[in-house]
């Protein structure tokens, strides 16, 4: 991973996000770019102002990650979500990281519309970080239901180089004349099990180079319900999701989730929007 780019609002909340960003930047030896985007009007005066104060702050971590590439700072207006795709897409960022509880000076807060609003527009994996910055991503939580997203997972996992295990899980619902037959439910549970596995062995064989740690579970229950037990069985440092922004998976990362995410959960989430497959 070569450029990182961080948003932030500049809240005192905000801070988890720029330090697993920096974190990230050091292990990578990466260039990070710290981001802001004024939401609204702002006068010359006070973005002069501001800009020295993201210069300031980016001058300090520096300091503070010798082993980054570099840190530096820019400010931009417009739509918070748009603004940061684009930052992102200019500055070729390869990462996105964002942060879970910024509200103070983004009307919409960073958290909500405009985090959800970016992980549908953005082409790039966008990591919301809002667990204990200083614990490593030793343990990847991945949420799997098709083969691509499969591949995609290992491929998120190998830019975090930390992580050396992944505990996919699949969430799958067998219909109810399934689980009215005998050994109906046994059976689906099988059946599930069996194509996990298959399609993350499939995914591994098609990275070799990712030295990771594998394990499969599939899990009868809704995505959400499912990610939940998993977090609570597995103890995972990061979850890993991989989605068309569409339908299953897609939902948990919406409404209620989304919310509860913010409001609940204290642990950090990478987000990756597929493109929709080809047809034909």
């Amino acid at each position: 991973m070569k450029r990182i780019l961080v948003a932030t609002d500049l809240s005192p909340k905000a801070g988890p996000a720029i330090q697993r960003a920096c974190r990230i930047a050091s292990e990578q030896c990466a260039a990070l770019l710290i981001l802001h985007v004024v939401a609204g009007s702002l006068p010359a005066v006070d973005r002069a102002i501001l800009a020295e104060d993201l210069e300031a702050l980016a001058r300090t971590q520096a300091a503070n990650h010798p082993c980054a590439r570099e840190i530096t700072s820019a400010v931009r207006a417009g739509k918070v979500a748009t603004a940061i795709n684009q930052a992102a897409l200019d500055y070729e960022a390869e990462l996105i990281v964002v942060g879970g509880h910024g509200e103070t000076r983004w009307r919409d807060g960073l958290f909500g519309s405009a985090v959800e609003q970016l992980i549908r527009i953005t082409t790039l994996p966008v990591l919301i970080a809002q667990g204990d910055v200083h614990a490593a991503y030793h343990r990847v939580l991945a949420a799997v239901d098709e083969e691509r997203a499969a591949r995609d997972v290992l491929n998120l996992a190998g830019t975090i180089g930390t992580a050396d295990s992944v505990f996919a899980v699949h969430a799958f619902l067998p219909s109810v004349a399934t689980r009215m037959r005998e050994d109906g439910k046994e059976r689906a549970q099988a059946a599930a099990q069996q194509a996990l596995e298959r399609m993350m062995q499939e995914a591994l064989a098609d990275r070799p180079d990712v030295l990771l740690h594998v394990h499969a579970q599939a899990m009868q229950g809704t995505p959400l319900s499912v990610i939940m037990r998993a977090w609570e069985m597995f103890k995972p440092d990061l979850l890993v999701v991989s989605t068309y922004g569409r339908s299953g998976l897609a939902l948990a990362l919406r409404g209620s989730f989304a919310d509860m995410a913010i409001e609940e959960l204290a642990f950090d989430i990478l987000v990756h929007r597929l493109p929709p497959p080809m047809s034909g």
